[in-house]
């Protein structure tokens, strides 16, 4: 099953798409998921405790509305285990919570792990969306998680999320710039 990855820089307009691509019957996004890059650090000792002590232990957990249990049913039914079918089976499971049979994610940041989500799941698909810049910063400048309240800083910060995701997108033959 071919997965959708939604990033950006912050502000960007990546939780609309999401709400709306979200809305399809077949098609579950959940919020920000956050913790793929360090599903990846796992990957030297990845085992099936490991990986659900990670997610189930993550700050973005709750969000889902799913039960830890369930998920350790999920991930014991994988014969053999693999970290790539462990982070489908989240998603799958986050899906099925919804009677939907595909699923994507939408995390901003991702952008900035492109070749190495893809290495986890080659089948991964990823959509930039990019917002013009300006707007970027007028929109994050008065929020807590803004890296400054500086103008010139903002612009710098939504210059490098764009080109280092660009940069990272071009090795993808599943790469998809949206405006």
């Amino acid at each position: 099953m071919e997965s959708l990855f939604i990033v950006g820089a912050p502000r960007s307009g990546t939780t609309r798409l999401r709400l709306m691509l979200d809305a399809h019957p077949a098609l579950a996004i959940p919020p920000e998921t956050g913790f793929l890059p360090a599903v990846l650090a796992l990957r030297s000792r990845a085992g099936l405790e490991a990986f659900l002590s990670l997610v189930t232990g993550f700050e973005t957990w709750p969000d889902f509305g799913l039960e830890a249990r369930d998920l350790g049913a999920a991930l014991g039914d994988l014969t053999p285990f693999s970290l790539a079918d462990a982070v489908r089976a989240f998603y799958r499971l986050y899906a099925r919570r919804f009677g939907k049979r595909l699923w994507g994610d939408k995390t901003p940041d991702y952008g900035l792990h492109l070749p190495a989500i893809r290495s986890l799941l080659p089948e991964a698909r990823f959509i930039h969306l990019i917002r013009d810049g300006r707007d970027v910063a007028l929109s994050l400048r008065p929020l807590w998680f803004a890296p400054s309240r500086r103008m010139e800083d903002l612009a710098g910060h939504w210059v490098q999320r764009v080109s280092t995701t660009r940069a990272l997108g071009r090795g993808s033959p599943h790469y998809l710039e949206l405006r």
